[in-house]
This record gives C-alpha cells, structure tokens and sequence, in this order.
C-alpha cells in the first residue's frame, strides 16, 4: 500500500484547477513559479504528515483526509494569474491536476467498497495522468510540482 500513499501524495501535490481572477494582477514567469512550487511544498508536507495506509480498508479514510487538502491547494493555485503567454499551459496542466483530485475521490470509494482491481486501476490512470502532468509542470519551469511519484 506504500505504493497507494505515494500515489496519493503525487496527485494532491498536483492538485489544481484552470482558472484565474479577472483584472491585470498576472505575475511575472518567476513569479507564477516560485508561488505554484510553494503550494505544492506546503501540500507535499502536508499530505506526507499523513500516515501511510497499510491495507486497502485504510486507504479509504485516509483520501477523507486528504481531499480538504487538495481541495484547499485547488483554491490556492486558481488564485495565481500567471503571464499571458503561459495561461493556456498552465490551463491544461491545471486541469489534468484537477482530474487526479477527481481520482483521489474515486480511489477512496472504491477502497471503501473494497474493490481493490478498481484501485489498482485507478492508480494506474493517476499515474499516467500524473506523468503527464509532471511533464507539463517541467515546461513551465515548476520544480517542486514536477516531482511526482511516477
């Protein structure tokens, strides 16, 4: 279940959603990043202080706990207005990051139910869509939001 626990761990570090404010209070390139990559620090500290889940059945409360958490780094990282330019990649990054949220939910209900194929592949679409998610963080120049567990 290690596995499950990283996983968990990538997909909220990643959390996000498309997005912004309206008006003119876009940041600079370096800005954006340095901003994005410390959401992800604070998620990745905080979903790491949650215990690792041993056993399927454990798995399901332990995405309780996390979904607030994602959900929170969600609001956060809408909140930043990256440069013109970047706005439609960070959209498209934002909402792969949105749909691994999405996954955190489906795997705590399928663990729940104890379906554990349904976990499984569920982790293995987090995965590729984390990857892909990672790939996108990196050319955006995010570092800290580019390191998933994939």
């Amino acid at each position: 279940m290690r596995r499950a626990s990283s996983l968990l761990l990538g997909l909220v570090v990643l959390a996000g959603c498309s997005g912004g404010g309206d008006g003119d209070d876009r940041l600079s390139k370096d800005e954006y990043v340095e901003r994005a990559d410390a959401v992800c620090a604070d998620y990745d500290k905080r979903l790491g202080d949650l215990p690792d889940p041993g056993s399927i059945a454990a798995l399901g409360p332990l995405t309780r706990r996390a979904l607030p958490i994602a959900r929170e780094a969600v609001a956060q990282l809408r909140e930043l207005r990256p440069p013109e330019d970047l706005q439609a990649r960070v959209n498209e990054w934002l909402k792969l990051n949105v749909l691994n949220v999405r996954r955190i939910e489906e795997l705590g209900n399928a663990a729940r139910a104890g379906d554990r194929v349904r976990v499984q592949e569920i982790a293995r679409d987090a995965a590729a869509n984390e990857r892909e998610a990672d790939r996108l963080a990196r050319e955006l120049g995010l570092e800290t939001c580019a390191q998933g567990e994939s």
